[in-house]
């Protein structure tokens, strides 16, 4: 660290205390248990303020706007998956669009499966029948191996969170 001479410090409230040597201000600020943070770097005055810099870094980051993640859910299945397993699959699916997410489905073809795709091409479409008016298509995809498609939820979140606060009145 390099030897500094006077520095100009501000106590925790912002009130000038005035120029003083950089070692007094660090006594001073061990004595109320606080750090000394440099605020302002210049050549001439370096400013030096009294502060609890955990707390002050919490608070900056706890006010900082939260980011919002895009959550997409992906279900996958086989062509040759059992009608109960696929009526499972398929809840699970009207529970995510209520929800208000997005959602992948893959229909995954092996071995043999691979030489009729028309099978898996039924199987989405079974699918996309039970959950239409749930979802709006956004995207189908077919490759040598699986049928996928991209539903985009007709339900936001926002709305979901009216129509509760709504049962909760009709309650009261």
């Amino acid at each position: 660290m390099a030897i500094l001479g006077e520095v100009l410090v501000l106590d925790e409230e912002g009130h000038n205390l005035g120029k003083m040597l950089h070692k007094d201000a660090l006594i001073l600020a061990s004595n109320r248990n606080l750090d000394l943070v440099l605020i302002n770097k210049n050549e001439n005055n370096q400013v030096y303020k009294i502060m609890d810099h955990g707390r002050w870094k919490y608070h900056q980051n706890k006010n900082k706007p939260k980011k919002n993640h895009y959550v997409m859910k992906e279900i996958n299945c086989n062509v040759m998956i059992d009608p109960h397993d696929l009526g499972i699959k398929v809840n699970h699916i009207k529970e995510f669009l209520l929800e208000g997410l997005d959602v992948k489905i893959s229909i995954l073809m092996k071995g043999r499966e691979k030489a009729n795709p028309f099978l898996a091409n039924q199987k989405m479409d079974s699918v996309l029948n039970e959950i239409k008016d749930l979802g709006a298509l956004m995207l189908r995809q077919s490759s040598s191996f699986s049928v996928s498609c991209t539903l985009k939820s007709n339900h936001t979140k926002d709305h979901m969170n009216a129509n509760s606060g709504d049962k909760e009145t009709k309650i009261a």
